[in-house]
């Protein structure tokens, strides 16, 4: 008695969780067809026993089936599909997975890709003090060979002069090119201390400008200065790496006021730019 029960579209809309729009299409698609169509108003009615259909269209769809695939069912007068087809679905499945996790990793890194460079292109204006610093040029062959000259040749020559390193570290590497290399590189390494030092074969002591108006980008990996242009008349920049207990930088000279050492050789050391701090009169 209850499966003749007579619903409006509406009422079978509410009583499934499935809208109006849905259940018209289906009919289109002759997946679920109104029991019931009046001639006179047009209006649709579904009998109770429908849901039952609808919901086997519903559990079909979750598993992957098309409505299509739905419909190749019904026809064969079965709701259920078989295991070969619920294995295919299985296999497809996997397959969308395996493309799903390749495209999150590819646009997992796209963020963090652009979140760097978001990140590097906010500038930010500082001024660098002038310091007293020990320093050695020489020309690279490679920019990798930097890390172990200083760790085996400079390090130990500083140590040797007997001058006090200033804590926490701050050093950096001025180059004289005119643009970036990745070979041949002329480049002197300068680390700040305490007091002023005779100059020896591979260390020389110096106390380079101060750069009042530098720029730094937001991760503090790049420094620019102005300061060069203006005091200097020269086309290079000034360019700096910064870590947490030490700073890197490239930082633009007086062309002419160090001689270019020979490559892979320890350079000749000649005067440099004179001392700002009013302190050092004296210079070796």
């Amino acid at each position: 008695m209850t499966k003749n029960i007579r619903l409006t579209i509406g009422e079978f809309s509410r009583f499934c969780q499935v809208t109006v729009k849905t259940l018209r299409h289906y009919e289109r698609l002759k997946l679920l067809v109104p029991h019931e169509v009046d001639e006179w108003t047009g209006y649709r009615y579904y009998n109770v026993s429908q849901m039952q259909q609808l919901n086997a269209i519903l559990r079909l769809k979750e598993m992957g089936f098309s409505l299509e695939d739905v419909r190749d069912l019904f026809d064969e007068g079965t709701h259920k599909p078989s295991i070969k087809q619920v294995e295919a679905k299985i296999k497809q499945t996997e397959e969308l997975i395996l493309t799903l996790e390749k495209r999150l990793k590819i646009l997992r890194r796209v963020v963090d890709t652009q979140t760097l460079i978001e990140s590097t292109e906010k500038i930010y204006t500082q001024s660098l003090p002038s310091i007293i610093v020990a320093s050695h040029r020489h020309v690279l062959a490679h920019r990798k060979d930097l890390t172990p000259l200083c760790a085996d040749v400079i390090g130990p020559a500083i140590q040797l002069t007997g001058c006090r390193r200033t804590l926490p570290m701050y050093s950096f590497n001025v180059e004289y090119e005119k643009e970036y290399k990745t070979e041949n590189i002329d480049i002197e390494y300068c680390e700040q201390v305490e007091e002023m030092i005779l100059n020896t074969e591979l260390i020389t002591s110096d106390c380079p400008p101060s750069l009042p108006l530098s720029a730094s980008n937001a991760t503090g990996r790049t420094i620019t200065s102005t300061r060069a242009l203006q005091r200097l008349s020269a086309t290079s920049t000034t360019t700096a790496t910064a870590s947490a207990d030490s700073i890197a930088c490239n930082t633009s000279r007086v062309p002419g006021t160090r001689k270019t050492p020979k490559s892979g050789s320890p350079s000749s050391k000649y005067p440099s730019l004179p001392c700002e701090n009013p302190n050092e009169t004296d210079r070796q």
